[in-house]
């Protein structure tokens, strides 16, 4: 990451890539190093945790930067930049977000596993 100041503003350069590695550390690819987050209506730019070296997909890590802004005109700042989005899901029974694994009633939303 690169921060530099200009006379009117702070300019961060994030990768838009990171090299994604095997259990033996070989470099096999590369994956997005960012991820466009929404989660209880907030909005952020989060890092992703690379986790190809124990055959995992990327995790969602630490949020960057947060935005100040409406979803909907999140989301399309984020598809005009080609940036990835993930929307934490809802329980529809509790109204919380749900983190992890969860299932689906029956007309296919998503619920805690314990919300049944």
């Amino acid at each position: 990451m690169k921060i530099k100041k200009t006379k009117e503003n702070l300019v961060i350069e994030i990768p838009l890539w990171q090299t994604e590695y095997d259990w033996t550390r070989k470099p096999i690819g590369k994956i997005e190093n960012i991820i466009a987050v929404i989660h209880e209506g907030k909005c952020s730019i989060n890092k992703t945790i690379e986790m190809g070296y124990c055959g995992k997909a990327p995790q969602i890590g630490k949020e960057l930067l947060t935005f100040d802004m409406d979803v909907e005109e999140f989301v399309e700042k984020c598809n005009n930049l080609s940036i990835n989005l993930y929307e934490y899901p809802t329980c529809k029974i509790c109204k919380k977000t749900v983190y992890g694994s969860y299932t689906f009633n029956n007309s296919g939303k998503p619920i805690h596993l314990d919300c049944k």
